[in-house]
């Protein structure tokens, strides 16, 4: 185990767990990294690919790896790689992004959290009908995921600070710092609508100003250089449960009724997501 006999681990070269990571330690390696056992409330990083045999546990476990990684479960935790990810039996609650795809057994099921993948998902059940809908979002940048959703909150708090002033300051709809704050709310929903996710774009379209804002379309995304979107998919061997978040690329649907053995695509237009039986 890593614990207080071990203390923290730092290595330039591979790193073998043959117990478990207790809570609190962590592990650094400049190579691979194989755990045995488990990764309780623990911190994980590599350079190279990250194998766990056991479960990883507890809401403050992170774990990044360069490379692919290939774990059995996570609860709670927070995960990240370079590659592709794969998941044996579950993850509850979990956050896991991935540089390419994401791959889990026909028989693994995900609770809730949020999967982020640049490449394709292949999930086996998602949800249930009283957990916390699941975000997959497929052919996507993490890291323009994150920023999407600050622009989203930045719009909902920008919004409440105009309707609070207005509130606190009545008759005051024309004056120059309500025009500011509507100026600054257009700007940002603006970059949201412009923000490109697919792997390998420019992280903005060139397409609109402030000025032309109403005639923006959120379908109005330049992809040139980027990933072939048109050949990423979401593939749900088993059940998927209504009110889960589906995206692939720049598009994005929420799933109206619970289907089984699907595959969401885009249409060949790229402006919609269908999904279609499994064969």
């Amino acid at each position: 185990d890593i614990d207080y006999e071990t203390g923290n681990i730092e290595s330039l070269n591979c790193v073998t767990v043959n117990g478990s990571i207790q809570p609190g330690f962590q592990v650094n390696a400049g190579s691979d990294v194989k755990v045995s056992g488990s990764v309780m409330s623990a911190k994980v990083a590599c350079e190279g690919n990250l194998v766990i045999s056991g479960g990883i546990t507890g809401s403050s476990s992170t774990l990044k790896a360069a490379g692919d990684t290939d774990i059995n479960f996570i609860e709670q935790g927070k995960l990240e790689c370079g590659g592709i990810c794969v998941i044996r039996k579950q993850s509850y609650y979990s956050d896991i992004t991935a540089g390419s795809d994401i791959c889990c057994r026909n028989s693994s099921s995900i609770v809730g959290g949020r999967f982020i993948a640049g490449g394709s998902i292949t999930i086996g059940d998602a949800g249930s009908e009283n957990s916390k809908p699941s975000i997959l979002a497929a052919g996507v940048t993490a890291e323009r995921f994150a920023l999407y959703s600050e622009l989203k909150e930045s719009i909902v708090q920008q919004q409440d600070a105009i309707i609070q002033w207005l509130q606190l300051y009545r008759g005051s709809s024309t004056s120059k710092k309500v025009k500011k704050m509507e100026r600054d709310l257009a700007e940002t929903k603006l970059q949201l609508m412009r923000l490109n996710m697919i792997p390998g774009t420019g992280i903005y379209s060139k397409a609109g100003t402030v000025d032309d804002i109403e005639k923006m379309d959120k379908e109005d995304y330049s992809d040139e250089n980027g990933i072939a979107i048109d050949t990423i998919q979401i593939d749900v061997q088993g059940t998927i449960f209504a009110g889960a978040v589906i995206r692939i690329g720049n598009q994005t649907m929420t799933l109206e009724k619970t289907v089984s053995k699907r595959r969401f695509k885009l249409h060949p237009n790229k402006k919609r997501i269908l999904a279609v039986p499994l064969k």
